[in-house]
């Protein structure tokens, strides 16, 4: 990896630890089913989105306005993966909705769902 690339990495990392709390707050002033059309929006967006265009997120669109929104589908794709048990991981950061909403470097999945997840399986 050059340094450019370096630069680039970190700085798409600190954007992310800002924006995908963000989003996550976005859906907690949702509720019912609008709370769920989001997150079928979101999660649909993002899957066509980044792998079409997640070229542009780290270098510079020939259109105005592209690279803000290939950021936006990940953010929100982010922030949906994030509300499923063990979180996600991108970029050295771990997002898990129930635990980690802003995001902490460390193990992969979410080491608090993992510690429920071994507490539930041994109660009786």
């Amino acid at each position: 990896m050059t340094g450019h690339d370096t630069i680039v990495r970190e700085l798409l990392a600190c954007t992310l630890a800002a924006a995908v709390p963000l989003r996550l707050a976005e859906l907690d002033a949702l509720a019912g089913e609008t709370r769920e059309a989001a997150i079928r929006g979101w999660r649909e967006d993002a899957l066509e989105q980044i792998p079409a265009h997640g070229d542009i997120i780290l270098y510079p669109a020939k259109k105005r306005g592209e690279s803000a929104a290939a950021f936006n589908s990940l953010t929100r794709g982010l922030a949906v993966m994030a509300l499923n048990p063990g979180g996600v991981e991108f970029v050295g950061h771990v997002w898990c909705a129930m635990h980690s909403r802003f995001g902490v470097t460390g193990e992969y999945p979410c080491v608090a769902c993992l510690a429920a997840e071994r507490a539930s399986e041994v109660a009786p």
